[in-house]
Order: C-alpha cells, then structure tokens, then sequence
C-alpha cells in the first residue's frame, strides 16, 4: 500500500512539473510572435511613475506590483486573511492585448499570454502599462487623465490620501467613486490611513 501510494505521489508531481513547464512555454506555439513582440515593445515602453506613488501603492498593496501571475493565484488560493488580492498586472495587460484585438479569447489562450508577456517584459513594466491603461469610465483612460481630471495636476503632485482615493479607484471605479459614495470612500481612507501608520 506504501508502495502504491508513493508511485501515486511521483505520478502527480510529474504531471504538475509537466503541466508548469508546458504552461511557461507553450505560449511560443500558440501565440504570434511578430504580434506579441510589438505588444511587449509597447508595455516595455511605458513611462514609469514617481515613487510616492510607488511607496504608497505597496504600503496598501504590499508586493503587489513584483507578483507573477503564479504568485498571485497561489496568494488567492491560501489567502487566509481575508484581504483583497489585486489581479496580477500581467494578467490585466493580457486582457487589454485581447480586448484591443477585438475578441475576447478562450481561457487557455489566455493563459499563454500571460506567459509571453511575462516572459518578454517585467512585472513592474506590466504595472506602469496597467495604470497608464486602465479603464476608469466615463472617458478617463489611465492614471494621468484620471488625475488631471480630478485633481487638477500630475501625478507626481498627489498627496498621500489622493494616491490612496486613486488605489480605491484602481480595484473598483464605481464602488470607489467619491462622488456617487463619498461616505463609503471616506472610511475606506481613514481605514487605509490607520493601516498605514
């Protein structure tokens, strides 16, 4: 019975050994490599952000901006502390290369781009790329906009509670709007402020 138990385990580590190296590389088979590396150049070409900008997002969302997609779906899976754990910044840029293609593909397909892109750029560059494009409604397309918009100025003139309103809009730009609920985005920000301190 040991026996059998032991070649059971080395069968099913196998298969997940298998199945991992087949996902990290199986996006050269079924993805067009012109086409994604022209995607890549772009996300590798995205300006960065000031570093209180940085700062502030990771005391809120500690590593966030450093997670592959792996790490972030393992975090999802154990995540015992009940805390909200972002999409992966690959994840989201692998669904903006989708949507700008004008369909939505399987699953599977997905997955592999995830793999390209995080094999052709880094997961910091994924993030600049997800906060210069993401959708925040009403016209407002990335963080820029979303400041100048808002407040009036760059990004690199934000306060600490603004970078924070932004992060709120980041994980949901209805629930977070400060104008259609500006109770609810208050004592998010004063729950965030004591966590930060």
């Amino acid at each position: 019975m040991k026996r059998i138990i032991i070649v059971l385990i080395t069968i099913l580590t196998c298969i997940i050994l298998f199945s991992y190296l087949w996902y990290k590389v199986a996006w050269k088979c079924y993805v067009e490599k012109k086409s994604i590396l022209s995607f890549t150049q772009q996300i590798n070409n995205c300006e960065g952000f000031p570093e209180n900008f940085y700062l502030t997002y990771d005391k809120i969302h500690p590593g966030h901006r450093f997670d592959s997609f792996e790490r972030t779906t393992l975090k999802k899976i154990f995540n015992s502390s009940g805390n909200l754990i972002p999409t992966s910044p690959s994840r989201y840029v692998s669904y903006t290369y989708f949507l700008a293609q004008g369909k939505l593909k399987n699953r599977l397909m997905h997955i592999y781009l995830i793999s390209a892109v995080e094999s052709n750029t880094s997961i910091e560059k994924c993030f600049d790329y997800y906060l210069h494009n993401f959708d925040f409604l009403n016209g407002r397309k990335g963080i820029k906009s979303l400041v100048q918009e808002e407040y009036g100025k760059t990004v690199d003139k934000l306060s600490e509670k603004e970078i924070i309103e932004v992060t709120l809009l980041l994980r949901n730009p209805i629930l977070y709007n400060k104008h259609r609920y500006p109770e609810r985005v208050s004592r998010m920000i004063d729950k965030i402020g004591i966590q930060l301190e």
